[in-house]
């Protein structure tokens, strides 16, 4: 069975919870007035700590948009009301493609 990708979001988040991160971090997933949706993710003391996403907006005029980048160790996104599940793959792809040099706990 596939997982769709707010499920493995889902299974991301509780792979964190270790009895203190979910204390201080977590997800938010919002609504937009324009309308759409916004995503923010804690990635502090996790893997992804030291990902890089720059700033990347896509808009097909009239249709749909997504924006994501990672800035002050969060992920951030939004999105029309059609393509949430786009910005949370490219969250995914985070935990495939990134590089995220030595850690600052060794």
């Amino acid at each position: 069975m596939t997982m769709t990708p707010f499920s493995q979001v889902c299974c991301w988040y509780a792979s964190q919870c270790n009895g203190q991160w979910e204390h201080e971090y977590g997800i938010k997933i919002e609504t937009l007035d324009n309308p759409g949706w916004s995503v923010e993710i804690d990635l502090a003391h996790t893997d992804l700590e030291r990902a890089v996403l720059e700033k990347q907006l896509v808009e097909v005029p009239g249709r749909c948009w997504h924006f994501a980048e990672i800035r002050d160790k969060k992920f951030h996104g939004a999105c029309d009301p059609d393509s949430l599940e786009i910005v949370l793959d490219i969250f995914l792809r985070l935990m495939d493609e990134r590089d995220l040099g030595p850690s600052l706990d060794s």
